[in-house]
């Protein structure tokens, strides 16, 4: 593989690395993703939740956006 096309190429992350990043629970990343604050997961037609990195790293730079469930 050639180096500069793994520079290019975008992370994924899991639910748990999601959760990990955001210190929010699970229920609380799905109501956010439900009311539009948080971004969708991407299925890749097997029974994982994952984000890419960039998309969690753009919500965590605005955190008004995210609203922890209480």
């Amino acid at each position: 593989m050639n180096p500069d096309s793994r520079k290019n190429k975008e992370r994924i992350l899991r639910l748990a690395d999601v959760k990990a990043r955001t210190g929010l629970s699970r229920s609380t990343i799905y109501l956010n993703v439900s009311n539009g604050t948080f971004p969708r997961h991407i299925s890749l037609g097997i029974p994982r939740y994952i984000l890419p990195r960039s998309t969690v790293a753009q919500r965590l730079s605005k955190p008004s956006s995210i609203k922890a469930q209480i």
